[in-house]
Formats: C-alpha cells, sequence, structure tokens
C-alpha cells in the first residue's frame, strides 16, 4: 500500500510540478534579467556621458 502511493507520487510529480516549476523559474528569471538590464543601462548612462565629455 505504501509502495502504490509513493509510486503514484512519483510518477505524477515530475509533469505537472515541473511545468509549474520551469513556469515559475522562467517569470523570476525575466524578472531578474529586467531588473538587472535596468541597473546596466542606468550604469550606462551614468558612466557614459562622463567618458564622452
Amino acid at each position: 500500500m505504501q509502495d502504490e502511493k509513493e509510486e503514484k507520487k512519483h510518477s505524477f510529480f515530475p509533469d505537472v510540478y515541473l511545468s509549474r516549476f520551469s513556469s515559475t523559474i522562467k517569470l523570476t528569471v525575466t524578472a531578474i534579467y529586467r531588473d538587472m538590464s535596468r541597473d546596466l543601462i542606468a550604469i550606462n548612462r551614468e558612466t557614459q556621458p562622463k567618458e564622452i565629455q
């Protein structure tokens, strides 16, 4: 009985959980990437005028 439950959990676990998990990772990575690119743009704006002048 216990083994059957474990097997069901294992076979069910990857598909549903992985799809949710991967979409969560995508959202997180996208958010982090946006924040990083914003910071980089801000840094570039601060440094570029000084370099040009």
